[in-house]
């Protein structure tokens, strides 16, 4: 991005402040590479915050299944095996 400025910085015909232009230079690449890098892990980050909640909603969508499953009426809960079943597919979908 910045490219020409350093080259300018580097390659300045008067030497008298050499040192300040190669520090500025330095700086410059050293900004460039830390931006650069936290484009990528932001990238990283908003698809693995965006996996994160595919899975919760399915969990979420296993749990609203669930909880509308007609009462067994002996037991005063949903039928345990169905339950388990719904709950082990919606597990087995998030560990993939």
């Amino acid at each position: 991005m910045t490219d020409d400025l350093v080259a300018r910085l580097r390659d300045f015909p008067v030497r008298d402040c050499c040192s300040q232009r190669a520090e500025a230079a330095d700086r410059i690449e050293q900004l460039e590479s830390e931006v650069s890098y936290a484009n990528v892990s932001y990238r990283s980050l908003v698809k693995e915050f965006g996996e994160y909640i595919t899975d919760m909603e399915k969990m979420r969508a296993a749990l609203k299944k669930i909880a509308a499953m007609k009462t067994d009426p002996e037991f005063g809960t949903p039928p345990i095996d169905s339950a388990i079943e719904v709950a082990r597919a919606a597990l087995e979908q998030k560990n993939g």
